[in-house]
């Protein structure tokens, strides 16, 4: 898969890794720490539009921080450097380039989506 991103490279416009959970309610991401600042916030404003557009969807509980990108697995020992999202976004500098966190159950308080 690395040779393959490699090869794309800027083509790739988004990347999203999806994960399901039992126990955390409702959708939300964990997205890379960008130091460009104006590429961070439209990373984050992505999320931003989603939450507006999805009932489901918790801005709140979405994480943009460096530690989120480097920190341990809580039962490994390997860091999320290693995770599809940080990888893509190091391989190919993809700006939305996400984990996808749902739970099975609904959101903790729906939203109510823009019309």
């Amino acid at each position: 898969m690395k040779n393959v991103i490699e090869q794309l490279g800027t083509r790739i416009m988004f990347y999203f890794d999806l994960h399901a959970h039992h126990s955390p309610k409702g959708c939300f991401i964990y997205g890379n720490f960008l130091e460009d600042f104006a590429k961070h916030v439209e990373a984050k404003a992505f999320c931003r539009v989603m939450a507006l557009n999805n009932c489901d969807f918790e801005y709140s509980q979405c994480n943009f921080s460096e530690g989120q990108m480097t920190a341990k697995d809580k039962q490994d020992i390997k860091t999320k450097e290693g995770c599809g999202r940080v990888v893509v976004h190091k391989l190919s500098n993809v700006l939305h380039s996400y984990t996808v966190e749902c739970g099975y159950y609904r959101s903790i308080q729906p939203n109510e989506p823009t019309k």
